[in-house]
């Protein structure tokens, strides 16, 4: 379970055993009612109240499949993973990871979350980092440093996903980890009478004996003992039925971590026409969603359209994972206060919302005040403070402020090159030389089968990032 699943605003609630309840549209996915909390400042298994899908004007809650439950836990696999791309191999070190992933299950033991939560989503300079080992302490300030999350709704994944056929949910208890109900409506030809506010009664039904709700999902009130059926069950033909983080039909996506295209949704060799490996950010491979299929195992599937238009792979059309491990919006969906822009050759502002009437360029490397966030046809736009509006692409631009490498100084002898692919060497620098950093870029940014390697961008060319060569200094 992601940010996306269970929205942005879940990032202000204090005590995580809490049930966040949504009322979407069908269609669209987005949300047609606020949400609610339930269980603040409970404890572990408290009971819940039954919840029931409120009278919404203008729609109607769908007759199949009308309530999503998910839950999720804390995977330490992400929050390492992260640590990993940190740059420096200290990072890296075996020992260290090991001593890391100790330290991580003494803190935060079966609940990390009661105890994470004390310090995620906060400012490290007035909060600080209370009852931690210094070794995570120091970590958690690296990340935010170099600016990956450290908030703990960052490294969930899903543990259930269920949905049931009904208006009301019951046998809900707190858990150690989050939960989220899912109210799907489908929007009437007709407006109907004046919505009422959602109900929970007082006097909750009874509730489905579990050991935990993250492991034994709720019913409905019209199946007392029987589980709800799984998400995979979902007909691929009907869109209305996609889980809530799924990417709209037309809406761009990109990777995140190695993929491969396909021919069908079967996923073997003989069926693959291609491969995406890791790529830096602003190099991920981008695809066009064209339509969605399932496998004959249920799992969901991008049927998508290749649109990195500077590589071999560009037009190419299959299918593609729709697992949030690897695939994601390319698009932000939420207001950021501040951005960076992240992109080698900057990014435009306009006068307009559909990007005409270019006002100026920014720069790599600067940091941009925004004041509201617009949708322009399935994609969004940041609106600065001066009216002026930029793309909200993370390719592009990169939430809150990401400090620049300024100088370095050559420790050894280099070459300088008139390109990031080092094809042509057009200087040699003497070892302890400083150099101003212009901005930064990677080698094979058009090869979606290669990574790349980090080059800095210095008067007259490009010259290597590794920290073997260059000290930084920001």
């Amino acid at each position: 379970m992601t940010l996306y699943q269970l929205n942005s605003d879940l990032l202000t609630i204090e005590n995580p055993q809490v049930v966040r309840v949504f009322y979407k549209d069908s269609e669209t996915g987005k949300d047609i009612y606020p949400s609610a909390t339930l269980g603040e400042n409970g404890i572990n298994q408290q009971n819940l109240p039954a919840i029931i899908a409120p009278k919404i004007s203008g729609y109607s809650l769908r007759n199949k499949k009308s309530i999503e439950y998910q839950s999720a836990s804390v995977s330490k696999e992400v929050f390492l993973k992260n640590v990993q791309e940190l740059p420096g191999d200290f990072f890296k070190d075996p020992q260290f990871l090991a001593s890391l992933s100790k330290e991580f299950d003494k803190s935060f033991g079966g609940n990390p979350l009661s105890s994470l939560s004390n310090y995620v989503d906060q400012s490290l300079a007035t909060r600080g980092f209370p009852n931690l080992p210094y070794s995570l302490a120091f970590i958690m300030a690296a990340l935010a440093y170099d600016k990956k999350s450290t908030n703990l709704f960052d490294y969930l994944q899903t543990n259930v996903t269920k949905f049931s056929d009904s208006d009301t949910i019951q046998g809900l208890k707190l858990s150690t980890n989050p939960q989220a109900v899912v109210f799907w409506y489908n929007k009437n030809s007709s407006t109907p009478t004046t919505p009422t506010t959602p109900t929970v009664p007082d006097t909750p039904s009874t509730p489905i004996t579990s050991s935990s709700s993250s492991s034994s999902a709720p019913t409905s009130s019209t199946s007392t003992s029987t589980p709800a059926a799984s998400s995979s069950s979902i007909a691929s033909s009907d869109n209305a039925n996609l889980p809530s983080y799924v990417a709209a039909k037309g809406a761009a996506v990109y990777s995140v971590n190695k993929i491969g295209l396909y021919k069908s949704t079967k996923f073997s060799a003989a069926n693959r026409s291609a491969w995406y490996t890791k790529k830096p950010r602003i190099y991920r491979p981008m695809f066009v969603v064209t339509g969605y299929k399932r496998a004959a195992n249920g799992t969901l599937r991008y049927r998508v359209r290749d649109v990195n238009h500077t590589s071999k792979t560009n037009g190419k059309t299959g299918y593609i994972t729709a697992s949030q491990k690897y695939v994601r919006p390319v698009y932000y969906a939420t207001k950021h206060s501040t951005v960076t822009v992240i992109n080698p050759r900057g990014v435009n502002a306009y006068h307009k919302a559909n990007l005409t009437k270019k006002a100026r360029n920014y720069r790599q490397g600067t940091v941009l005040h925004v004041k509201r966030i617009v949708t322009h046809n399935l994609t969004t736009r940041y609106v600065l403070t001066n009216g002026d509006y930029i793309t909200a692409n993370r390719k592009l631009v990169n939430m809150g402020r990401n400090k620049q490498v300024k100088s370095v100084k050559t420790k050894r002898t280099l070459n300088r090159y008139s390109n990031a692919n080092f094809t042509k060497k057009n200087q040699v620098i003497a070892k302890n030389r400083t150099l101003k950093v212009y901005g930064y870029d990677y080698s094979q940014k058009n090869n979606v089968t290669k990574h790349g390697t980090l080059r800095y961008r210095v008067a007259g060319g490009y010259i290597t990032a590794n920290t073997k060569y260059v000290r930084d200094y920001k």
